[in-house]
């Protein structure tokens, strides 16, 4: 087989990769899950918690940390990103041995 035709094979696997039915969902659920109002709110809104933690009295530092964990578990509770998680699992078992081979 010659370099070129190694290359053109290489493509074709790729191609056919991103064919795959759980690739498909995956990138479907991933662009869902970005678009989502709710969710990305929720992440938006732990963030800007977590990044003033820093500032925060010992007090009020207890609720607000609180707060953080209620607003991550909504957010990992919730169907699409479970849905995500799954898919995201799924596709990365598929790559792993790739990876481990050094590619």
């Amino acid at each position: 087989m010659t370099e070129e035709e190694l290359l053109k094979r290489a493509d074709e696997l790729v191609a056919s990769f991103c064919e795959l039915d759980v690739v498909k969902r995956y990138r479907e659920v991933k662009k869902a899950l970005a678009q989502n109002k709710r969710l990305c709110s929720l992440q938006q809104e732990r963030k800007a918690i977590q990044s003033h933690l820093k500032e925060i009295k010992t007090l009020e530092k207890d609720v607000l940390i609180k707060r953080c964990k209620e607003l991550q578990i909504e957010y990992d509770n919730d169907p699409l990103v479970i849905n995500y998680k799954h898919l995201r699992e799924e596709v990365f078992a598929l790559i792993q041995p790739l990876e481990e081979a050094g590619f």
